[in-house]
């Protein structure tokens, strides 16, 4: 028996990438993507497409800016990834993109199987692409710490102090999703 208040994600410790900032986006991305699933569990068919409707926009946006935050920190450290990480956000706003218009030209869609596509990429790309970047940032902070090089703003994990050098001090003020 499920239970009501159960979520479809829930964040584990286990994602976190060791970069505050980062982990606190990957958060609400998830906070987003149970959003969009009790919108698609709970309504009927035409409240949960004008749920959809409003909540897939605030998720596009969101996601736009977190893609944004690792990527400027990625080119401000230099990650040898940088390419392949970027192509991987440039491949999922793709097929977003692609779902949406599908959605708003009334073609075959189902929200639901979205909400398990985000889902999905979401814990993959974190699991495996983020945490790379999240290991590079850490060894960059050891690395820069062992060779005497303050770097400050540390109490995210080791990899912060790093990277909130790398993004040059933009914070990552979270916009709660809208529901």
């Amino acid at each position: 028996m499920q239970v009501e208040h159960e979520k479809f994600m829930v964040w584990k410790a286990q994602y976190s990438v060791g970069v505050q900032l980062i982990d606190e986006q990957h958060k609400e991305l998830v906070k987003m993507t149970n959003i969009l699933y009790e919108d698609c569990a709970k309504y009927g068919k035409d409240i949960a497409y004008a749920s959809f409707k409003v909540t897939i926009k605030a998720a596009v946006e969101y996601v736009t800016k977190h893609f944004a935050t690792e990527e400027q920190i990625m080119e401000r450290i230099a990650y040898p990834d940088f390419a392949k990480h970027k192509a991987e956000h440039q491949e999922f706003v793709k097929q977003v993109l692609a779902d949406i218009k599908k959605f708003e030209e009334g073609r075959a869609f189902v929200p639901n199987t979205f909400v398990h596509f985000l889902h999905d990429w979401i814990l993959s790309h974190i699991a495996m692409t983020d945490k790379a970047l999240g290991k590079y940032l850490v060894a960059m902070h050891l690395a820069q710490k062992s060779a005497g090089g303050a770097v400050g703003g540390t109490t995210g994990g080791a990899a912060s102090g790093a990277a909130s050098g790398a993004v040059g001090g933009a914070g990552g003020g979270n916009q709660p999703a809208s529901h």
